[in-house]
């Protein structure tokens, strides 16, 4: 509190009495600290603003000043959101702690700014509330993130291009080589042996012109039709058309039943399965000369469905472990290795609205993971029949 001193009452010689007014409250002396925050607060190099709950500004530093061109006098008691010409309803969630920060353009003499104000909760020794907003020029990261972007569409655009305009020639490299494969009865040995290689160079390159396809249709697909997988039926469909792959490594594939449902896009997230398992047989049993073994199972956390495909081969160093999803990676010259498929698998799942990863240690095998939203209540309906691929034992969720 405000200390002041009483009225004082003064007995005269004769008699009278007389009160004298009360002395004004003595000044409240305030912590040297404050002054000495404050003084820091004005220096700093990094623009900043105090509002109230309400959004009200009290006080701001000279770097705020210089970004916004304006003098103290026309912002201080201004509300924040006049003076940065946004609306008052992201600041209002901001200051009931529902988001920390927001983003927003603006546009002075000065220049056009793309500015993300970060809100810092200050409590008042009167119990009152103010904020710490903190005015963060980010438009030399948004250039560069949309030159980024500039980039991979440009570069998504060519690869398509290219693709589509190896597709025929590729197509009529095939059909040549499969017709000098039937007539192989006039052919000497190594012409036979010849024509077989073109066949399969060719249908490698065709898969992967197809892989160059797909993934330059990941982002300029505006609209996907989500619905209820069935994951069970997904994984018989994949392991029909890996099944020539499954008898020559003589792998065995366990499958927990009654996988969980999530959303998605059927045919998006079977080239997800058809990845990993492929990648699961061809590095199975790798580091201990064992027949590949390969299993997967599912299990529901919060509001996303988790999905894991664990082989039994030598495992990842933790430097593999990183180059995985960022580049095609191969890591034994004798195998195809992951190639371009982990990063079509990263995008389909995040465009999905999940996440990718990997858990693995040298010879214990690896589990490569990924998520995908729960299924809606309002659509909780499956869009296909239920089929179990093996009759085994349920497998226990493997952790990543």
């Amino acid at each position: 509190m405000n200390p002041t001193h009483p009225a004082r009452i003064h007995t005269m010689a004769d008699g009278t009495k007389t009160q004298t007014a009360p002395l004004p409250p003595l000044p409240v002396r305030r912590p040297a600290r404050t002054n000495h925050t404050a003084g820091l607060f004005h220096a700093m190099m990094l623009p900043g603003m105090v509002i109230t709950s309400e959004g009200i500004i009290l006080d701001v530093n000279t770097a705020a000043l210089k970004l916004l061109n304006q003098p103290a006098v026309r912002v201080i008691g201004q509300p924040l959101s006049r003076i940065m010409n946004t609306d008052s309803e992201a600041i209002q969630a901001c200051c009931a702690g529902k988001v920390a920060s927001f983003e927003l353009t603006l546009d002075n003499m000065r220049g056009i700014y793309t500015i993300q104000l970060n809100f810092n909760r200050i409590e008042g020794g009167d119990g009152g509330l103010t904020y710490l907003v903190y005015l963060q020029d980010i438009s030399e990261r948004k250039r560069t993130e949309q030159a980024r972007e500039d980039l991979i569409m440009q570069l998504e655009a060519y690869a398509s291009t290219i693709a589509h305009d190896l597709k025929a020639p590729l197509a009529t490299l095939m059909g040549f080589a499969s017709l000098l494969e039937i007539s192989g009865g006039s052919l000497r040995e190594d012409q036979k042996h010849y024509a077989h290689l073109i066949s399969k160079v060719s249908s490698k390159m065709s898969t992967l012109v197809d892989d160059l396809l797909l993934f330059a249709s990941l982002q300029n697909l505006s609209h996907i039709p989500l619905t209820a997988l069935d994951m069970n039926t997904l994984i018989d469909d994949v392991r029909e058309r890996l099944q020539s792959l499954v008898d020559y490594h003589h792998a065995t594939l366990r499958v927990a039943p009654d996988l969980p449902s999530a959303q998605g896009y059927a045919p998006w997230v079977e080239v997800v399965l058809a990845n990993y398992i492929s990648n699961a047989i061809k590095y199975g049993g790798v580091y201990t000369g064992a027949q590949p073994q390969v299993a997967i199972s599912g299990d529901v956390a919060g509001e996303q469905v988790y999905y894991w495909v664990h082989d039994n081969g030598a495992g990842l160093s933790v430097e593999q472990r990183d180059m995985l999803f960022k580049q095609s990676a191969r890591f034994d010259p004798n195998r195809r290795g992951h190639g371009l498929g982990l990063l079509i698998v990263q995008r389909i799942v995040e465009r999905l609205g999940g996440t990718v990863g990997v858990s693995s240690e040298p010879r214990t095998g690896t589990t490569f993971w990924f998520t995908l939203p729960l299924v809606p209540q309002a659509d909780d309906t499956a869009t296909a029949t239920v089929t179990k691929i093996d009759t085994v034992m349920e497998i226990p969720a493997l952790k990543a």
